[in-house]
């Protein structure tokens, strides 16, 4: 039930699959690794909410006279990639993509109770400046740094399915990584039991990282 991308930090994977081997080694479940079948989500995250933040945006001109110059760049930017954007395209993308993003978790709950995946392809990371995160993963330029870490969390949610994220162990350099916890439509009694069970066998959650005082 481990599902890993290759846009993942080494040492994120690695910790995700020491979780994923606790359930079984220790916790008594039944794990495999398995491939989910999606669009890319980065992508989708662009053509689905592009068009809702430019709506968004012209709504915030119109009706309370915002100065479009004063929006965050990235908002900026974000909302202007709608520009052009058919209702045909928007159609596509909200009713076909989504549609293939629901498929691909309905094949693998048709076989599996829950899938564990990393929170993020990346630990947490440090203030990104105007990049806005991570321009690169284990190496890998990444296209989109101020949407790429969302790439794991964003499918789970526009497919309706319940999820939630507990602590699964800390980087050599101290810094947290997170193990999200996926379930079928109405599962959420077993996502926040099978969380709970890790969460209280691991104890990663009462670590504490030590605090510099200057």
């Amino acid at each position: 039930m481990a599902a890993l991308r290759r846009m993942c930090r080494r040492k994120t994977s690695a910790l995700v699959e020491r979780a994923a081997r606790t359930f079984e080694t220790e916790l008594g479940a039944h794990v495999e690794e398995v491939a989910v079948e999606l669009p890319d989500p980065i992508q989708y995250f662009s053509d689905y909410w592009a068009p809702q933040a430019l709506a968004a945006l012209e709504d915030m001109v119109i009706g309370h006279g915002f100065d479009p110059a004063l929006s965050e760049r990235h908002f900026a930017e974000f909302a202007q990639r709608a520009r052009g954007v058919s209702a045909v395209d928007y159609y596509r993308v909200a009713v076909q993509t989504r549609a293939r993003i629901a498929a691909g978790f309905a094949a693998v709950f048709a076989r599996y109770d829950l899938l564990l995946t990393p929170t993020m392809p990346v630990a947490a990371f440090p203030h990104p400046g105007p990049e806005g995160g991570p321009v690169t993963v284990d190496g890998q330029p990444v296209k989109e740094p101020v949407y790429d870490f969302h790439r794991f969390t964003e499918p789970p949610s526009h497919a309706g399915h319940p999820a939630l994220t507990v602590p699964c162990g800390f980087t050599e350099e101290g810094l947290p990584v997170g193990l999200q916890v996926i379930g079928p439509h109405h599962a959420d009694d077993a996502v926040l039991r099978a969380a709970a069970v890790y969460e209280g066998h691991a104890g990663w959650h009462r670590r504490r990282p030590a605090l510099e005082v200057s």
